[in-house]
């Protein structure tokens, strides 16, 4: 029965993620999500909270291209879904029975407001948010991007590494390779990238956005070069 029960939630999941992916191909994982909310907008100059058209399943995700967060809402009352694009500009807060956002980059930067029946729910997104806050806030600091910039996942300066003393060559893009494993499990940033377990849709998605960088091609390149050479000697010794 256990094994049964297992089966139906990874199946759910995928089903769950391929229909995300008709809306954003870039989307490679979710983080966690809520069976419904309902969006509210407070205009200014207003008195009250303003119900919007929107409501429906709330998924808040992974992307393998910048911004690497966002959250979607699958619109039930009509076919206009939420999409959020999550970056450091970004403002959340949390107020019963609402979790409260702001995108102060936006044109028309004026605060949303999804509403939840469930506090359970909402407050297991708010944990989801804040650690994203968290992690894109220390990019922010670090100068490792997250943001609204270009790039993938793991990745600067638009996808290539800034190893150096080796030119990105041999090992130097090593731990490139392990911080795009260790960011792909989100859910539990305290594991290391050898105990990461990573889905077929996930490694395939990241082997991609890795053979972008000409750097981490160039390193594969050297790397069978490398070993072709010595086969070929040790044939000739033989």
């Amino acid at each position: 029965m256990a094994a049964l029960l297992q089966l139906n939630t990874g199946t759910l999941q995928n089903s769950q993620l391929s229909a995300l992916q008709k809306i954003d191909s870039s989307i490679v994982a979710i983080l966690t999500a809520s069976p419904h909310v309902a969006v509210y907008i407070f205009k200014q100059g207003a008195k009250q909270w303003e119900r919007k058209n929107i409501e429906g399943p709330l998924y808040l995700v992974r992307r393998s291209t910048l911004p690497q967060f966002s959250f979607v809402i699958l619109n039930r009352k009509g076919n206009q879904h939420m999409v959020e694009l999550i970056d450091v500009n970004f403002e959340f807060s949390q107020q019963d029975p609402y979790i409260i956002f702001r995108n102060t980059k936006a044109q028309d930067p004026m605060p949303h407001g999804m509403w939840f029946k469930s506090d359970q729910d909402r407050q297991k997104v708010w944990q989801q948010v804040q650690q994203i806050k968290t992690t894109l806030e220390r990019r922010a600091n670090n100068g490792a991007g997250g943001g609204s910039g270009g790039g993938n996942i793991g990745s600067n300066n638009g996808g290539k590494s800034r190893n150096s003393g080796n030119g990105g060559r041999g090992n130097g893009n090593t731990p490139q390779l392990s911080q795009q494993v260790q960011q792909m499990n989100m859910n539990d940033p305290n594991l290391t990238p050898n105990q990461v377990e990573l889905s077929k849709t996930q490694l395939q998605k990241m082997l991609l956005a890795m053979m972008k960088s000409e750097k981490f091609v160039d390193m594969l390149h050297t790397q069978y070069i490398t070993a072709l050479r010595k086969r070929r000697a040790t044939q000739q010794r033989q």
